[in-house]
């Protein structure tokens, strides 16, 4: 600005601004954002009651921003008419978006397992996953969902087709779900931070590690079945399912149970079990010893009396845990 003589003086609103909002200021709400998407997640989303916690009630925040915004939008005589067709249209919408954020979570762990494995989890890749999951959500919506409708709510179409202004258009149903699972997602991921903070050990305390459990118990048949841990040699993945061998006195048994190789792996401590094989999983204690011959590799169970074979990505990493083992022994 130039006064009268000339000279560039100082806007005296622009120096108050200054003032009041310097850039310092502004730096430090631009960091804000960046070190709240950077915070970890880890050490919760490790643990799968937390992991169901946090899907359940995402599912749940999403339902109820639904059916508020449905609230909002419709007229109150047409609720009070249509209360059936308002609360099954609205259940309807956010089943398929928590199936959506099902679906993408298995995508990224199937494709991109190291991006997305837990112990990287922070809230960043906690909202990418999840906004990936409202987007094959609306997809389910928009190509799936709609035409299985017809089947189990053909009510529902009808009165749709006669009330053609209780439909939302695409553009209203994806700007306005968008900004509830937004919302939805903020919520649930401050809570979930909040809940880890309260968990973690205070300052100058060591944290507590857990006791690993002694025995797992089994269902199978009809009963269930308690096995120490160290008494389980390995295990195998027959028809998608495990077959556990474990040793009676110095009898070999074994017994078919109902669960993944991967959902057993998370009850088993990682310190004595290694997954040496897609289909193998054995107990380091029982581990006789590694023979290589060319391109084939094999772990020795003496007290089972068998050889498993290792795949060629995992023989390293097997190695280096067999001489860490007998060092610190």
């Amino acid at each position: 600005m130039y006064g009268p003589y000339g000279r560039c003086t100082r806007n005296p609103d622009i120096a108050m601004a200054a003032q009041v909002f310097p850039p310092e200021s502004w730096q430090t709400l631009l960091r804000l954002p960046r070190a709240f998407l950077r915070r970890p997640l880890a050490s919760f989303v490790a643990s799968p009651t937390n992991r169901q916690l946090l899907y359940y009630k995402l599912g749940l925040f999403f339902l109820l921003a639904v059916m508020a915004g449905a609230a909002l939008t419709w007229q109150r005589d047409f609720l009070t008419a249509h209360l059936a067709f308002y609360c099954t249209y609205t259940v309807h919408l956010a089943v398929n978006y928590f199936i959506g954020i099902l679906l993408a979570a298995w995508a990224f762990k199937r494709f991109l397992p190291d991006w997305s494995a837990y112990e990287r989890r922070t809230v960043a890749r906690q909202w990418v996953m999840w906004g990936a999951g409202f987007v094959v959500g609306y997809l389910l919506h928009r190509l799936v969902a709609s035409h299985l409708i017809v089947y189990y709510a053909p009510w529902l179409v009808e009165f749709l087709r006669t009330h053609p202004e209780a439909s939302p258009s695409q553009i209203e149903i994806f700007a306005f779900f968008g900004t509830a699972w937004l919302l939805a997602s903020l919520a649930v991921l401050q809570t979930a931070l909040k809940l880890q903070k309260r968990a973690a050990p205070q300052a100058g305390q060591a944290p507590a590690q857990p006791a690993p459990p002694a025995a797992i118990t089994i269902s199978h048949d009809g009963r269930q079945t308690r096995i120490p841990l160290e008494r389980i040699t390995h295990v195998t993945v027959e028809d998608h399912y495990c077959r556990i061998h474990y040793l009676d006195g110095a009898v070999p048994k074994n017994l078919f149970a109902c669960m993944s190789l991967k959902s057993l792996a998370e009850e088993l401590p990682p310190e004595d079990f290694a997954q040496i094989h897609r289909s193998h999983l054995v107990n380091l204690r029982h581990l006789g010893g590694l023979s290589k011959d060319g391109r084939k590799y094999q772990a020795e169970l003496p007290a089972a009396g068998v050889e498993l074979p290792i795949s060629r990505q995992r023989w390293s990493e097997l190695q280096e845990r067999l001489a860490k083992s007998k060092a610190d022994k």
